[in-house]
């Protein structure tokens, strides 16, 4: 490959980056890095619990000792163990059968917290392996005015920053409000060639600047964080954000496990067998609530 032809790549890869990027600050998300949080928080190690299909296993399997973040949860209550959307393992008689009977796993994980919630933190994924905080989501979805208070302010302030910092950009993006800004750094397709390197350099100084600001009011709000884990009550289940975890431990899940297993993919049986896998009627929820219950109490 020749070198414009490989730049040209790169710079593909990276404004793909950056749009992906500037589509969390539009949301105002708050950038969860694991080396910044572990400055702040300090590292805990812990069991923690994660629910996916059972074709899904290699996933998560490959991401062990991973710096990446995981999404588990610790906290649930016995309805939403089975039937809020962390798990997957719905059944329907419905002529639609929308949600079918899959064959679902919650895995126990020992691995290193970077932040816990007392509810669903609503993290996203970006590609690179970072997670973003939904602040958005939080203030109108959880059920907990302790919690929508820390974030609204948190937004508020983070927002603020922002359109304070605009103003010392050098380019015409210090005219325009802080909408207007982020659509013209997401939506530069259609531009000439030297707006577009204009955008491109804006867009660079404005994620760095987005980073510096959030960094510093997570730093402002240490406290109000740390408290999230200390809240007894629990919106159906939390959200703990989880790396260089090992599988302890699967439980595996179904309506009808006899049939489950004679049907299953040689894969799955493998990785079952590997990890001494219990086997759950989906129909009793409250057996796996109680083993579930064992890794919370005993600690690590």
């Amino acid at each position: 490959m020749n070198f414009k032809k490989y730049m040209k790549e790169k710079n593909s890869e990276m404004n793909e980056s950056s749009k992906e990027i500037m589509g969390f600050i539009k949301k105002f998300a708050l950038p969860v890095s694991p080396k910044f949080f572990k400055e702040i928080f300090g590292e805990k190690e812990q069991y923690c619990f994660v629910a996916l299909q059972a074709k899904r296993l290699d996933s998560l399997i490959n991401r062990q000792n991973n710096i990446n973040q995981t999404s588990t949860f610790t906290k649930f209550s016995n309805t939403d163990i089975f039937w809020g959307p962390k798990i997957i393992n719905w059944k329907y008689d419905s002529e639609d059968d929308f949600f079918p009977n899959r064959e679902s796993v919650v895995a126990v994980l020992k691995g290193t917290s970077i932040i816990e919630g007392a509810s669903d933190l609503w993290s996203l994924y970006e590609t690179g392996g970072r997670r973003w905080i939904d602040i958005d989501r939080i203030t109108t979805e959880v059920d907990n005015k302790k919690i929508q208070n820390i974030f609204k302010k948190m937004h508020k302030e983070l927002k603020q920053d922002i359109k304070t910092g605009i103003k010392d950009f050098d380019s015409d993006l210090n005219k325009l409000n802080i909408d207007d800004i982020i659509f013209k750094l997401i939506s530069w397709e259609g531009y000439e060639p030297d707006v577009k390197a204009t955008l491109d350099k804006d867009r660079g100084k404005f994620i760095k600047y987005y980073f510096d600001s959030a960094y510093n009011v997570i730093r402002k709000y240490t406290k109000e964080l740390k408290s999230l884990s200390t809240i007894k009550k629990v919106d159906g289940y939390n959200e703990v954000l989880c790396n260089k975890y090992k599988i302890i431990k699967l439980f595996f899940l179904s309506y009808d496990l006899e049939d489950a297993e004679m049907g299953m993919d040689k894969n799955i049986k493998k990785i079952l067998k590997k990890y001494n896998t219990e086997y759950i009627s989906s129909e009793k929820p409250e057996i796996l609530t109680k083993k579930l219950k064992k890794y919370q109490t005993q600690g690590i």
